[in-house]
């Protein structure tokens, strides 16, 4: 069963997903064979290897499976210990779990109300998560982003540069619309 998530409080949260007696979430399951292919039990893998709480692996390997950034970390172990499918392994599950993110969070609408207004003035900011594919998009993304935050400054040079270089885009746009 895939494992469901929600923003919830500005936090994203998983919801219980229910598993048999015998069978384990995919991440869980790969970080129980890391574990037993280092030789180690839970307390030592929990505080030699990973810094952390016993009862945290305890509950990573049972009903709450390790995700985010725990993926990576438990790649990070694998590789290091010479646990190339497991290392691959976690790198997918961390895929998959990002996806799943994204699928939920395409699109986030926050609405606030405006900063010293007297009136019920509010203010709607919309943020967007993309799929970036290869270093080219993930530059021209970052470049994007550094653009956005020249309009946004006082600094009358880098929003001019930015109007300039964003106007064909935009008038581009319009005119397929």
């Amino acid at each position: 069963m895939i494992l469901s998530s929600l923003l919830f409080g500005g936090k994203l949260t998983h919801m219980d997903a229910t598993y048999s007696a015998s069978s384990r979430h995919p991440a869980s399951e790969a970080m129980l064979e890391l574990r037993k292919a280092m030789g180690k039990t839970q307390t030592m893998f929990a505080v030699e290897v990973l810094n952390m709480a016993v009862s945290t692996v305890a509950r990573f390997e049972t009903s709450t499976p390790p995700e985010g950034d725990m993926l990576l970390k438990l790649a990070e172990v694998a590789l290091d210990n010479d646990q190339e499918e497991l290392y691959e392994r976690f790198r997918k599950l961390y895929k998959n779990w990002m996806v799943e993110q994204a699928k939920r969070l395409t699109r986030i609408s926050v609405v606030r109300r405006s900063p010293g207004s007297h009136r019920a003035k509010f203010e709607q900011e919309q943020y967007r998560i993309l799929e970036l594919h290869g270093s080219e998009q993930s530059k021209a993304a970052d470049n994007f982003e550094l653009m956005l935050s020249w309009l946004k400054t006082g600094d009358a040079k880098q929003k001019a540069t930015a109007e300039r270089i964003l106007k064909p885009l935009i008038e581009s746009r319009s005119s397929k619309e």
